[in-house]
């Protein structure tokens, strides 16, 4: 990676060149549009892009030798210091460009408080849009709905999302259906229902004092009438155990292989995700001295585990080598 040093007031990211089977690629950042080496040359955007180290395109071209044009692979559209409200793809024919509004004054993909209330994906020709999310708020800025692809050709129904939550703004409940013209969706009305709570009275029991799921429930056909009922136990460390030995315990499904911890917290045996209830399935992990995990295997019980994956850190604690299955498969390695 290349740093940008130029007028010796910025240090930022220039270009990145990936190594290549014969010929290196180099990807540039501009923070101007301009090839104009003099400042008293660029427009009143590009002295503040500059001042601000904000990226505006990233390109196949160096901004020194040629204007950049089509060849940008994307340019970014700020409102402000650093909101961006629209991301194209110059380079690329009949794609598709996000955007949050249409002109310089106005930006409908916000509300006043700045967050996110359409977020939407159209052709960059012709301005077709191909996928859209409206989003509503409450008071606290919790999202409570999420409207699913409203004004795009053809819209699609039955996905939309309804999030309820407790006076903590802890998530209690999403329902999934088509919203109504209150924007809610009852569970009458849901395709898909799934909730926490903490006992037989109901969803609006709240979950218990340290935020944990005590029950977890969920309508895979939705109209809230077939719950199926998980619950959860926990000890005095947060940790999901208890119950005789059976802290994760299911009314209409089976029982969850019950995960294991050791003296330093670190969960070393796990369900698998997808296949919860299978002891064979189950993952045992083990940890370095500093609880990182170098090791997954999978299996019910020694000498049955097969070993999944080895990950290996340097002394800065970041992950440098990730390698699948057998150690042996070059393709396995990352």
């Amino acid at each position: 990676m290349r740093f940008n040093k130029w007028l010796a007031s910025y240090f930022r990211p220039a270009s990145v060149t990936y190594p290549g089977p014969s010929t290196p690629r180099k990807v540039y950042y501009h923070y101007t549009d301009s090839t104009a080496v003099n400042e008293a040359n660029w427009t009143a955007q590009e002295k503040i892009g500059q001042k601000l180290s904000r990226l505006r395109t990233i390109a196949a071209v160096d901004i020194d030798s040629t204007a950049i044009g089509s060849d940008a692979n994307a340019t970014y559209t700020y409102l402000g210091a650093s909101t961006v409200v629209k991301v194209a793809y110059p380079a690329v024919t009949n794609t598709l460009a996000l955007t949050y509004g249409a002109s310089s004054s106005n930006y409908p993909g916000f509300d006043r408080f700045g967050r996110v209330v359409d977020h939407k994906w159209q052709m960059q020709t012709g301005g077709a849009v191909k996928d859209e999310f409206e989003y509503a708020y409450d008071r606290t800025s919790n999202r409570i709905s999420r409207d699913v692809m409203p004004d795009a050709d053809p819209a699609l129904t039955g996905h939309d999302d309804y999030y309820q939550y407790d006076a903590l703004d802890r998530l209690m409940k999403r329902n999934r259906g088509t919203l109504d013209v209150n924007g809610a969706i009852t569970d009458a009305a849901a395709n898909f229902n799934q909730a926490w709570a903490e006992d037989d009275s109901g969803w609006k029991t709240r979950l218990d004092p340290l935020g944990n799921w005590t029950k977890y429930q969920w309508d895979s056909d939705g109209g809230g009438d077939g719950w199926t009922t998980q619950t959860r136990a926990h000890n005095k460390a947060n940790e999901i155990a208890g119950n005789g030995g059976d802290p994760i315990s299911g009314t209409g499904s089976a029982d969850w292989e019950d995960p294991h911890y050791n003296e330093a917290g670190n969960m070393w045996l796990c369900p698998f995700p997808g296949d919860e209830t299978t002891q064979a399935s189950q993952l045992y992990i083990t940890y370095d001295a500093w609880n990182r995990p170098v090791e997954v295997y999978q299996g019910a019980a020694p000498p049955t585990f097969v070993l999944q994956a080895t990950y290996s850190y340097d002394g800065l604690n970041r992950r440098i080598e990730k390698v699948l299955g057998d150690p042996e498969d070059p393709d396995a390695r990352q």
